[in-house]
């Protein structure tokens, strides 16, 4: 062969390389998870990976996922934020979330069971989460919920709730996410 046309190859491979990087960083983007919202499933301080093409319509997102989403209504003071969250409800389920924060779907409870600490299961996979009462660092009685929280869940919108119940600023304050915040679904170990 050629040097030009070694060269050619070289610099070709380089090429292809360079951009399944770029593509693969794009799609799975680093994310630094501040807040304890979703402890013990993701510690404060965590780094997480979140694939941004994970979703292409609303019927993709499940309940149980975890996802990363902006807030665009500015119920704290008009700052622009992300955030991590488990979807509770997807459009469409009748929910209720009663006052210490049990979550019923459709007339069903979320299967949870003692084993320790609290455990809720979605879709066979079994995940840890910490009841109200459980460790907090913000005082969440400043922000106004009700008691019991019910209601059927709109077209194009989730509910999603922090796995440490009682330290999560969450759709029990806040409300709905709707689609077009969502960003992407947080990778786990799935």
């Amino acid at each position: 062969m050629k040097a030009r046309t070694i060269l050619l190859i070289i610099f070709s491979c380089i090429a292809l390389v360079g951009v399944a990087l770029f593509l693969g960083w794009k799609s799975l983007r680093p994310f630094n998870v501040p807040t304890g919202a979703m402890d013990p499933t993701i510690p404060p301080g965590t780094l997480v990976f979140v694939d941004e093409f994970a979703y292409r319509s609303p019927d993709q997102v499940k309940r149980g996922d975890v996802i990363i989403f902006d807030i665009t209504q500015d119920w704290m003071g008009g700052q622009p934020s992300v955030y991590v969250f488990r979807v509770m409800g997807i459009p469409g389920d009748d929910f209720k979330v009663d006052a210490i924060g049990k979550v019923t779907i459709d007339g069903e409870p979320i299967k949870e069971r003692q084993r320790g600490e609290t455990h809720s299961e979605f879709q066979g996979i079994w995940y840890d989460i910490f009841p109200m009462g459980g460790p907090a660092s913000i005082p969440l009685n400043r922000f106004p919920k009700k008691g019991i929280i019910a209601g059927k869940i709109p077209e194009g919108n989730f509910f999603v709730m922090g796995d440490n119940r009682g330290n999560a600023l969450d759709s029990r304050y806040w409300g709905f996410v709707p689609w077009e915040d969502v960003r992407g679904k947080v990778r786990l170990d799935d």
